[in-house]
């Protein structure tokens, strides 16, 4: 069985409450006017006897949402509907494109596409933005969404784009993008401040327990200096993740958004019992995650001096930071963007 699916912008794919497949930010950056590039995956091992449960959860990405020349924040408070500017740059709204191969031994073979008879329902990730972070509200939370024994009659209808043939579909151009590297934070800087020890381009992912609607909030830096945390050099860029609690205990991580950062601040955050001052890294069980493009490291340096081999340990990790599908010069301020004048002066080295 294989399935072929694509979006605006992103989408994480489910099938009978399994993720498919260890990729982050499919479909990837694309150029829109020009192609719209798709995922193929098999998933005969997703696929059982009997009901069968597809679910997608979206993201706005490079298509939708805060990206390029913008102007001003999105509203990170949720206090307003202000999203930023430009809002939209493909779409103003998801779309979805799926199909789904089954081979049976039976009959013939089963062609399911996404269409009109698919529902739709507010997820858990209440705001996305490339450059301001992520908005998580468990209250909004769906047990079993994507499991054959949930009932899905109180969900919306789909509606269809019929634009959607304006958007020319290749297959896959963009390398996979996934959890390159796993790094344990152990230095606490401040009381809220820790050091992950690598500047990073990803997230982190914690375990949080706190009062329903006690909003934790957590910023993500490059700068630490005089005792401060420093965020000024992201411009307008907010790098915020904030998660709203329904009361429960919550492994978590971000889905559509990533970070530039060595430095994490939890600028509020809920202090139980279990909380010793000095503690956040073990009170959250943090673990740092570096994710970029799946490419080959096919060389090494090494020598005597121990600058040396720092400098091109930094020159390595700015690559692996900066090479999150469409390479670009920062992971971390309001601009991230794809600039092949940077590009062609130092594509000789990275291909190397």
């Amino acid at each position: 069985s294989r399935i072929y699916i694509c979006a605006l912008g992103l989408y994480e794919l489910y099938i009978n409450g399994k993720k498919v497949s260890n990729e982050h930010f499919t479909p990837y950056c694309t150029g829109y006017n020009f192609w719209l590039q798709y995922q193929s995956y098999d998933v005969s091992k997703y696929i059982k006897k009997g009901k069968n449960v597809i679910g997608v959860m979206l993201g706005d990405g490079w298509a939708k949402g805060r990206f390029w020349f913008s102007t001003s924040s999105a509203d990170m408070t949720m206090k307003t509907d202000e999203l930023g500017s430009p809002i939209n740059l493909a779409t103003n709204q998801y779309q979805l494109i799926c199909e789904l191969h089954i081979k049976s031994d039976d009959k013939e073979d089963v062609v399911i596409l996404s269409d009109d008879t698919w529902k739709c329902e507010k997820s858990p990730i209440v705001r996305n933005n490339i450059y301001d972070g992520e908005v998580y509200n468990a209250n909004y939370q769906i047990e079993n969404w994507c499991l054959p024994n949930y009932s899905d009659k109180d969900w919306k209808k789909t509606t269809i784009i019929t634009n959607q043939d304006s958007f020319n579909l290749t297959d896959r151009l963009s390398p996979p993008v996934i959890e390159k590297k796993r790094i344990k934070p152990k230095k606490i800087l401040t009381e809220n401040v820790i050091d992950v020890g690598q500047n990073i381009a990803g997230w982190i992912e914690l375990t949080i327990q706190a009062p329903k609607d006690f909003e934790t909030i957590i910023e993500f830096g490059e700068i630490f200096n005089d005792g401060q945390f420093i965020n000024e050099n992201l411009r307008t860029a907010k790098q915020q993740f904030r998660v709203i609690s329904n009361g429960q205990k919550i492994r978590i991580s971000p889905h559509f958004t990533f970070y530039g950062f060595q430095y994490v601040k939890f600028t509020q955050f809920h202090k139980s019992a279990k909380y010793k001052e000095g503690d956040l890294i073990e009170y959250f069980d943090i673990t740092a995650h570096s994710i970029y493009s799946d490419l080959e490291e096919i060389g090494r340096f090494e020598c005597g001096q121990k600058k040396v081999n720092r400098l091109y340990s930094n020159a390595f990790w700015s690559q692996r930071d900066n090479f999150l599908d469409v390479p670009t010069d920062c992971p971390q301020r309001d601009e991230r963007m794809g600039w092949t004048g940077d590009a062609q002066a130092f594509c000789s080295t990275g291909m190397f």
